[in-house]
């Protein structure tokens, strides 16, 4: 493929993703005025509580052999990776009813939420959302993206409709659970679609599903204790320390300013992160160079990050005060010390399938384990020396920040590695 068709097959791919995910994300910041008018920070925070517990599982729902659809040559071989996935999604699905049973841990780290008949939820949204993991990464193997744009809309219209509308109906809590939970079951019945008529059923058996659990072994061994590791810092940890030390009601102003914040960038280097991990793993399994697309994408989330930071310096706790209410005027505070650290963070997003692609997943753990130790450390230690919040957020932000920066200087190492390599052959 010429690089003339090769940047156009791109830009092409993006504008579709990009397309479907931006209509996607307007519908939560339309409803927002409305759902943060109906909820209470205390509300949100204990339903960002129970999401948490929801990532901390489907992180590893499927062990991220999903992560490794797109990487097979052949298509015996993506089918039967595709079968262990489903296979194994299954299993945690059905061990996760073990949480609605037995409590006791989730109360030991959120001591002060009472939300108890909210964990009776967490296996079926787990099985959706690892249900949801794997089908993106199969049709993005497949190249049908504008199945993962529509299925993007459909789920942010009726989940954040739902949110809405059951809230104004008084059903509290529920009505936000309900709502995510019937926002993911469309999202995958439109990506099941495609998914289904591209599965080849013929090609699956037994021997060649444990041969390709043994050839990507690297991902449930090494990156599904990364992808854990992640998420264990930046929620589960996080939230357990800000609610048990500062309350649910700072938790909620603290991850209702994370969640909007990240949304609209989240919304680019989501769609920018995806095409970089298929284009790239191609361009090096056919020794090209990575350079170019690797500036490309840092140069397509830098665009979208220079009006955010203006605004978000110059007007934050305005912005928040008049779209949200009075009562979140705090998280437009917290958005302006949060923000070096949110910026670094989805600089690297965009392309940090690089350690995947290069094999350099221990080493990308590594880093992993350093930073998150650092960053909930100086929560702790804040906490232990009674700072208040804003005091305890700016120390947490500027260590999270130097983690961030220094993985971002890792990730260029290795692509200027790379390029040596390939200008040597």
């Amino acid at each position: 493929m010429s690089k003339e068709k090769s940047a156009n097959s791109y830009l092409k791919n993006f504008a579709t993703l990009f397309t479907g995910n931006s209509i996607g994300q307007l519908f939560p910041f339309l409803f927002a005025p409305i759902i943060a008018r109906i909820f209470s920070p205390m509300q949100m925070g204990l339903f960002e509580s129970f999401l948490t517990i929801v990532s901390l599982i489907s992180i590893i729902g499927a062990a991220r052999y999903e992560v490794a659809l797109v990487l097979p040559e052949n298509e015996k071989k993506s089918n039967n990776l595709l079968a262990l996935t489903l296979i194994i999604g299954g299993i945690i699905t059905l061990l996760s009813i073990l949480i609605s049973i037995f409590p006791q841990p989730i109360h030991y780290f959120f001591p002060k939420n009472n939300f108890e008949h909210l964990l009776n939820y967490i296996a079926p949204m787990v099985l959706l959302t690892t249900l949801n993991n794997i089908l993106v990464q199969w049709v993005i193997r497949k190249g049908a993206y504008n199945y993962i744009s529509i299925a993007r809309i459909v789920q942010s219209v009726f989940q954040n409709g739902l949110y809405a509308l059951l809230g104004f109906w008084g059903w509290g809590l529920n009505g936000l659970i309900v709502g995510l939970l019937m926002g993911n079951l469309l999202s995958n019945l439109v990506l099941l679609l495609p998914s289904w008529s591209m599965f080849k059923f013929n090609l699956v058996n037994r021997a060649d599903i444990k041969n390709v659990a043994v050839t990507y072994k690297d991902f449930p061994l090494v990156n599904s204790f990364h992808a854990f590791t992640d998420i264990v810092a930046t929620q589960f940890l996080l939230f357990s320390l800000l609610s048990g030390n500062y309350g649910a009601t700072q938790l909620g102003l603290f991850a209702l300013m994370n969640r909007y914040l990240r949304a609209p960038l989240g919304l680019i280097s989501g769609t920018v992160s995806q095409l970089y991990y298929r284009e790239a793993s191609s361009l090096k399994n056919n020794k090209q160079s990575l350079k170019a697309l690797f500036n490309k994408s840092q140069g397509i989330i830098l665009l979208f990050l220079i009006p955010v930071i203006i605004v978000i310096v110059g007007w934050g706790p305005q912005l928040f005060t008049l779209y949200l209410g009075n009562q979140w005027t705090l998280s437009g505070n917290y958005a302006r010390v949060m923000l070096p650290a949110v910026i670094l963070n989805f600089l690297c997003s965009t392309v940090s399938s690089t350690p995947l692609i290069f094999e350099r997943q221990k080493t990308a753990y590594l880093f992993s384990l350093i930073g998150y130790t650092m960053s909930l450390s100086s929560i702790v230690l804040c906490a232990y020396l009674k700072f208040d919040f804003s005091i305890m957020l700016w120390c947490y932000s500027i260590v999270l920040s130097i983690y961030y920066l220094a993985l971002f200087i890792w990730y260029r190492i290795i692509i200027n590695k790379f390029e040596r390599d390939v200008h040597t052959v």
